[in-house]
C-alpha cells in the first residue's frame, strides 16, 4: 500500500524575459495540474509502471517536457518524482541535475587519477613524496564530500515500476501488462 502524495505537473514553456539585456527568451516551468492526495491513492492503485503514467500525462496535457514534483505529509519541502518528455509515439525519462557534492566529488576523483598518473611517470623520490600527500588530501577531502547526503534520484520507484532502460526512448504500448498463457496448445501474448 502506497503512502499518500500530492503532486504538482509541469510543463516547460519558452516565455519572454523581463528585461530583454542579454537574451529575449527563458525557460519556465509552468504548472499545468494537480494530483491530491486522496486521489493520489486511487491513482497509484490503479497505475503500476512508469509508461501508463507517462501515458496520463501526454492523454491529459499533450506533448512537451514534464517534471512532476511531489509533496508528502510530515516532510519538508518538495521532492523531484519524475522528469520527461512525451512525443506523439513515445515517451523518455529526463535525468535530474546532478547535486552538488556529486559533482565535487567526480572533481576529486579526476584529480587523484591525474596525481596518480603524475606518481607513475615521476622518478625524483622528493617529488613522489610530494605527490603522496596531495593525493592523502585529496582522499580526505572524498571523503567528506561523501559523507554529505543528498536526496538523489526520483522518488518515482517508490511508487512505480521503471522502464528498463531507464533513459531511453520507450513506447506508450509498453504499458500495458503482458503475459503468456497457453490457448489451444500455442503460447498466446495476453494484454491487461
Amino acid at each position: 500500500m502506497t503512502k499518500p502524495i500530492l503532486l504538482q505537473i509541469r510543463k516547460k514553456k519558452t516565455v519572454p524575459t523581463k528585461y530583454q539585456l542579454k537574451h529575449h527568451y527563458r525557460s519556465d516551468w509552468i504548472p499545468v495540474g494537480y494530483v491530491d492526495y486522496a486521489f493520489s491513492k486511487e491513482l497509484f492503485d490503479k497505475i503500476k509502471n512508469e509508461a501508463q503514467f507517462a501515458k496520463l500525462i501526454y492523454d491529459n496535457y499533450g506533448p512537451g517536457v514534464y517534471s512532476v514534483i511531489c509533496f508528502r505529509k510530515k516532510h519538508k519541502g518538495f521532492r523531484s518524482f519524475w522528469k520527461g518528455e512525451l512525443l506523439k509515439d513515445g515517451f523518455k525519462r529526463l535525468p535530474k541535475n546532478k547535486p552538488k557534492n556529486k559533482q565535487e566529488a567526480e572533481d576529486i576523483r579526476r584529480d587523484i587519477r591525474e596525481v596518480e598518473e603524475k606518481i607513475r611517470e615521476t622518478e625524483n623520490p622528493d617529488e613522489i613524496d610530494n605527490l603522496q600527500e596531495e593525493k592523502a588530501e585529496l582522499y580526505e577531502d572524498l571523503e567528506g564530500e561523501n559523507k554529505k547526503g543528498s536526496k538523489v534520484g526520483h522518488l518515482l520507484s517508490h511508487y512505480l515500476k521503471s522502464s528498463t532502460p531507464i533513459y531511453k526512448f520507450h513506447g506508450y504500448d509498453s504499458y500495458k501488462n503482458k503475459s503468456e498463457t497457453a490457448v489451444n496448445g500455442e503460447n498466446v501474448e495476453v494484454y491487461y
